[in-house]
This record gives structure tokens, C-alpha cells and sequence, in this order.
């Protein structure tokens, strides 16, 4: 199928400089992942130079370019036998399944903290479905307002019935006297 859009779609030099520049960055991105991967799949080295348009060189190395460098020009290939070499090599892998490790464990938490999110946000949204009445009035149904009407005038009879109820099993004691009935219950 690649070799088919390939034959439709021939590559060709993109005229624009900004176009040019941003596809560069995009594919010069996606080669750096597309190699970081192979070497932490395949346990490989790997180095990569880029030269942008403009002349701007990119490096990408595996474990560093530099050692990518000095075992490709000077074939600085460790002898099978050196115990320094082997111990860097094994702490250097060691390193990098860690990371792997720290990396997965991370994405895992990532992956069940926005699955809690996605639960936290469809509980909110059926809360405040449930609790509409808390909306502000301007944001309320025609058919909303009338529930609420008709609940707020339920609400006021249940109350002023549990308010005589109340005053029916302890009666308000009575007003103290005014200061008129004070000084006429003194002068008798």
C-alpha cells in the first residue's frame, strides 16, 4: 500500500521555505523517535546526522553521538574481553531498562489517571444533571422553572406544617410585659 501512494504521490522538493522548514522539523522529530526506539527494542547503537536547509547540523546518538562517532571512524569497538568495557556496557544497559521500567510504570499511572478523570467527569456532569436546581435561574428550562416552582411551593406548606407543629408542642412563652402595663400594674 506504501509503494502504491509512493507511485500516486511522487516526492518532490517542497518550494516554500516555511512549509520546507516545518516538514523538516516533523520528519527530523519522527526519524529521532523512530531510532530511539530501535535502539531500546533491538539493544542497538545508533547515530544519526542531519543537515537542515539551511545548513544547521542535527545529531541523534544512541547511547551519544560521540561514541557513535569514535567506533565508527576508529573502530573503537571494545575487545570482547575487557572487564572496564563489559561493566559500562552492562551498567549502560542496566540504565536503560530502568528507564523502561520508570517509563511504563509512569504511562500506566497516566493511562489510570485519565480513565479517573473521564469517571470523575461523567459523575460531575450526572450530579449537576441531578442538582439543576442549583443552576442559576437564567441557564434553567421553561418546563425546569415550573419543577421548581411547584417544588419551592411543596417545600413552603411541608415547612410552615412542621412550624405548627412545633408551636403546637411547645407554645412560644409569652411576651414580657411592655413598659405601659409595667408602670399601670405599679400605680394600682
Amino acid at each position: 500500500m506504501a509503494e502504491e501512494d509512493q507511485e500516486q504521490n511522487p516526492l518532490e522538493r517542497i518550494d516554500n521555505e516555511g512549509e520546507r522548514l516545518i516538514s523538516f522539523t516533523k520528519r527530523r522529530n519522527s526519524i529521532y523517535k523512530n531510532a530511539s526506539e530501535i535502539s531500546i527494542l533491538c539493544n542497538t547503537d545508533i547515530g544519526i546526522l542531519i543537515f537542515s536547509p539551511s545548513g544547521k547540523p542535527f545529531s541523534f546518538g544512541s547511547p551519544h553521538m560521540e561514541a557513535i562517532a569514535n567506533r565508527f571512524f576508529r573502530r573503537d569497538d571494545p575487545a570482547p574481553n575487557d572487564p572496564t568495557a563489559n561493566l559500562l556496557e552492562a551498567q549502560r544497559r542496566a540504565s536503560i531498562e530502568e528507564s523502561n521500567r520508570t517509563h511504563d510504570e509512569l504511562a500506566a499511572q497516566l493511562y489510570h489517571l485519565r480513565k479517573e478523570g473521564e469517571r470523575l467527569a461523567k459523575a460531575r456532569v450526572a450530579i449537576e444533571d441531578e442538582c439543576w436546581w442549583e443552576s442559576p435561574l437564567e441557564e434553567l428550562t421553561p418546563q425546569e422553572l415550573e419543577h421548581l416552582t411547584q417544588a419551592m411551593e411543596l417545600l413552603k406548606v411541608a415547612a410552615l406544617r412542621k412550624e405548627q407543629e412545633l408551636l403546637a408542642r411547645n407554645p412560644p412563652p409569652p411576651p414580657p410585659p411592655s413598659n405601659n402595663q409595667t408602670t399601670q400594674q405599679h400605680s394600682e
